[in-house]
């Protein structure tokens, strides 16, 4: 209240908040809604980049890769440190590299006490936390704060590899050799396949 209606003296504060009080306590299932209302209005606020510590698991390339016929990039974390520095420095904008923690519950959330924090810790629980189930993917998420949709300009040298999936189609590994060519010569260049014998990947370094 005193965030919403400045102007109002305590006296007449307390009266508001007494009578919605009252209202609330009548309403069943208000408070459920309004954390389901703050947990997708809070959603809007962030623009995530989802990715990985691995690069060879083959329940990623089959479920992110198009089973296979896709490619993965691996990228510098010191470069995207670089990054972040830069945006918060020059930009005044917030971008934070967050493990994914996994677990068996669902966090706890206090969204009365995050509508009065500085900053949304609660939200930034729930948008980092998954079931424990997908454990294996050790995701890491990029977050960038008040900013949805909105690109990050990493830079080339950021791309350290790609690998190219064990099924990409000639002309797809093609385009990507072709890029990499105009873009960047630091970049590693590997082809994936199956192993011979094990439920496994290999990679073979193609330039």
């Amino acid at each position: 209240m005193k965030r919403d209606e400045p102007h109002l003296n305590s006296k007449e504060r307390e009266e508001v908040i007494d009578k919605r009080l009252q209202e609330i306590d009548k309403d069943v299932g208000y408070i459920e809604r309004l954390q389901q209302h703050n947990v997708e209005l809070n959603y809007k606020k962030y623009g995530i980049c989802s990715l990985t510590m691995i690069r060879d698991d083959l329940l990623m390339w089959a479920h992110y890769s198009d089973h296979h016929r896709g490619f993965c990039v691996g990228i510098d974390t010191e470069e995207l440190l670089n990054v972040q520095i830069s945006l918060a420095k020059y930009k005044k904008q917030l971008v934070e590299l967050i493990k994914v923690i996994y677990s068996y519950t669902m966090p706890s959330v206090n969204f009365f006490d995050s509508m009065l924090s500085q900053r949304d810790n609660d939200i930034v629980t729930l948008l980092t936390t998954k079931s424990e189930h997908w454990s294996y993917e050790r995701e890491c998420r990029l977050t960038y704060y008040d900013h949805i949709d909105t690109p990050i300009h990493i830079g080339h040298s950021a791309i350290v590899e790609v690998i190219m999936g064990c099924k990409i189609d000639d002309k797809n590994k093609q385009d990507m050799l072709s890029l990499l060519d105009k873009k960047s010569s630091r970049t590693a260049v590997f082809q994936a396949s199956k192993h011979k014998s094990d439920f496994a990947l290999e990679f073979e370094r193609i330039r």
